[in-house]
């Protein structure tokens, strides 16, 4: 069976991670460790590209805190794509604010093109997702907001080490987010982070876990601080990246030599400009749905996407209007397995199993 082995790159860098946790280990104060995260979390402000970064317990908890830091709440209203993670979408509604989509483009990005037609009075920020480590057209974004001084909060929690213009994702909003969660390309067990060029100190006072904080009290937030377990493996990971990255844009080149020739597959290729570290690899596939049961059949582990919001009865509400490319993508995307150190062959296999299913 192959499997969505994500958890490969953690028994690859088994001896890695275990030396890391024996030093962290050692520490012996509460400012050791304090300094220990503290370090870690400029490393990845640095890999991002950006000043500052803070670590959480989940990519969630991140988008949370920072539609709070931004001040947006009831009644606000915030421009997303309408094929994205559903807790990006349950994030805004906890704040009590009022989600806004925009149909997607073949990439499955936002489309941008139809930002500006959904900005009124009440809109406050924009929320492009870099979906599947696919690039969202971040300049023009960043245009579109300036004109209309809305914040942009990129969702670059499945985008780890992709570029546009040879600048890393999650780097060109104001306030961004991530996930570490085992699936990721730059993966702990879990956690998340907020990466932004603007002063993050404020962000400590809201997950504090000292009881007595007044500033807490008042947050109305719960501690939400990254474990330092998940802080070691990612030190770890980061470290040895390039390997991991590297291993991963070889498995996008095996997917893309395998299936380029298979009319019945419609393939996502980067432009120019863009290198995607794809957290997972999808592609329009004809006959998707008998084709996902062909490669269990054989063997092969793949799935459908996320349900785009107006598919879901949560949110059917805040849906107006058709989202025809949306339309496309819950008809004919599927996941197929792509992780660190998945091997040539269990790719080809993939794509000879799926040539065999449109041959029949």
């Amino acid at each position: 069976m192959i499997t969505f082995d994500y958890l490969r790159v953690n028994r690859i860098l088994a001896e890695k991670i275990n030396k890391e946790l024996s030093s962290f280990s050692l520490l012996k104060s509460e400012k050791e460790i304090y300094n220990y995260n503290k370090t870690t979390e400029k490393s990845f402000a640095d890999y991002v590209g950006m000043q500052n970064a803070f670590f959480l317990d989940s990519g969630t908890t991140a988008l949370q805190l920072v539609l709070q830091l931004l001040n947006i709440g009831e009644n606000d209203e915030v421009i997303l794509p309408v094929s994205c993670y559903p807790s990006i979408i349950l994030s805004i509604l906890y704040r009590k604010a009022i989600p806004v989509f925009v149909d997607i483009k073949e990439d499955c990005t936002i489309d941008e093109n139809l930002i500006e037609e959904k900005i009124t009075s009440k809109t406050k920020a924009i929320v492009p997702v870099h979906l599947f480590g696919h690039a969202c057209n971040m300049g023009r974004i960043m245009e579109i907001a300036n004109k209309h001084n809305l914040k942009v909060i990129e969702d670059a929690c499945q985008s780890h080490s992709s570029t546009l213009n040879g600048r890393m994702l999650g780097s060109f909003g104001h306030v961004n987010f991530f996930s570490f969660t085992y699936h990721k390309t730059i993966s702990a067990f879990g956690g998340g982070a907020i990466v932004s060029n603007e002063n993050l100190d404020n962000v400590k006072a809201f997950v504090s876990v000292e009881k007595d904080d007044n500033f807490l009290l008042t947050s109305g937030r719960a501690p939400g601080k990254m474990s330092n377990g998940d802080t070691v493996i990612l030190r770890t990971k980061l470290r040895y990246r390039k390997y991991i990255e590297e291993s991963k844009l070889k498995i996008k080149q095996y997917y893309e030599d395998g299936l380029s020739n298979v009319s019945q597959c419609k393939l996502i290729i980067d432009s120019e400009n863009v290198t995607s570290i794809r957290q997972t690899y999808v592609a329009y596939f004809e006959k998707r749905n008998e084709l996902l049961d062909y490669l269990q059949s054989k063997g092969i582990d793949s799935k459908l996407p996320y349900k785009s919001a107006y598919l879901l009865d949560n949110f059917k509400e805040f849906c107006h209007g058709e989202y025809p490319n949306a339309r496309l993508y819950d008809e004919k995307i599927l996941y197929l397995p792509m992780y660190p150190f998945m091997k040539q062959s269990e790719v080809e296999y993939i794509c000879n199993t799926i040539k065999e299913f449109y041959s029949q």
